[in-house]
C-alpha cells in the first residue's frame, strides 16, 4: 500500500529553507531549493504575447530575437542561470530550431535571445526561457 503525504509548507529542521533531498542511489544529496526553477516563462514573438508564466511579473520585446523576462521575485544577485528554447510552430515543427541563449542583466531582470542556423537573431514563434539560481 503506498503512503500519501498532504502538506501545506516543507520547513528544514536546522532552517527553514534547508531541505536535502537524497538521489536514487544513496550517494549524493541535493537542496531541495536549488533543484527549482524560480521563474519561467513560454511565449510567442508574432504576437508578443504570453503563453503561460510561473515567477515573472511581465514580458518585454527588447529586439528581434530577444525578450526580457521581468521576475516576481528578485534573485539574490546578477549570477544565476537562464536558459532558452525555441521553434517556429507547435504542430509541425518544420521551420528548424532556435538556438535559445540566456543572459542576466540583473537580479530582477533575466533576459533570453534567439538566433538561427546563420546565426542571426529571430523573433520565434514558440519560445521559452527559464531561470535558475538563489533567490534574494
Amino acid at each position: 500500500m503506498a503512503s500519501i503525504l498532504k502538506v501545506d509548507e516543507l520547513r528544514g529542521i536546522v532552517s527553514a529553507g534547508d531541505i536535502t533531498v537524497t538521489s536514487e542511489g544513496g550517494a549524493a544529496t541535493m537542496q531541495l531549493q536549488q533543484g527549482l526553477a524560480k521563474a519561467w516563462a513560454s511565449f510567442t514573438f508574432s504576437t508578443f504575447a504570453s503563453r503561460d508564466t510561473f515567477g515573472a511579473s511581465s514580458l518585454t520585446d527588447n529586439a528581434t530575437g530577444d525578450c526580457r523576462i521581468n521576475l516576481t521575485n528578485n534573485m539574490s544577485s546578477a549570477n544565476y542561470a537562464v536558459f532558452g528554447s525555441g521553434c517556429d510552430a507547435v504542430a509541425s515543427f518544420t521551420g528548424g530550431q532556435r538556438a535559445g541563449g540566456g543572459y542576466c542583466l540583473s537580479s530582477s531582470v533575466a533576459g533570453v535571445c534567439f538566433t538561427y542556423q546563420n546565426n542571426g537573431a529571430v523573433d520565434s514563434e514558440i519560445a521559452h526561457g527559464m531561470v535558475a539560481g538563489d533567490l534574494a
